[in-house]
């Protein structure tokens, strides 16, 4: 309890003096992510998954509006980031996906697909970009393999 305090206090005294100086401040924003909450899950890393060696998938804040073009975000902090790299595309994982009717619904269209054709590690990319504040989450495009053969006879006449 008493380094809790400390730690608030702290932080209430850097934000103090940031704004006495005239720094840029911001405001903290708990992230909400899609596996938070999810019992025995394991987050997927380099080492125990597989994914696309040139693409991450982005999905923004519900307060963030992008106006993407064919190679930018039309948010200066994302597109600060991805200045460094050979971009190829910033397009909508859900083209036709309108606003959620539901407040507790999924906002299918703040999700969008990066694409690159630099030797960027997908996983530390998707780092820097998740750091910034109009960002919800960001993740390499994982490859998801089923293990599961159905048990139907005519199985093998669709496959062939």
């Amino acid at each position: 309890m008493k380094l809790r305090s400390i730690s608030i206090i702290l932080l209430f005294v850097a934000a103090t003096q940031a704004f006495a100086l005239g720094l840029p401040t911001t405001s903290i924003v708990k992230k909400q992510l899609p596996l938070d909450g999810v019992p025995n899950v394991e987050l997927k890393t380099q080492t125990n998954s597989e994914y696309l060696p040139d693409r991450i998938v982005v999905k923004l804040m519900s307060d963030a509006s992008a106006s993407p073009s064919k190679m930018a975000f039309g948010i200066s902090s994302i597109d600060a980031v991805l200045s460094h790299i050979a971009l190829s595309s910033v397009e909508r994982m859900f083209s036709a996906a309108k606003s959620p009717a539901k407040q507790d619904d999924v906002d299918l269209t703040k999700l969008y697909v990066v694409k690159f054709t630099s030797p960027e590690d997908p996983f530390a990319l998707a780092q820097q970009i998740a750091a910034l504040p109009e960002v919800q989450y960001a993740e390499p495009w994982f490859i998801y393999k089923t293990n599961f053969i159905p048990n139907d006879p005519s199985y093998s006449l669709f496959y062939k």
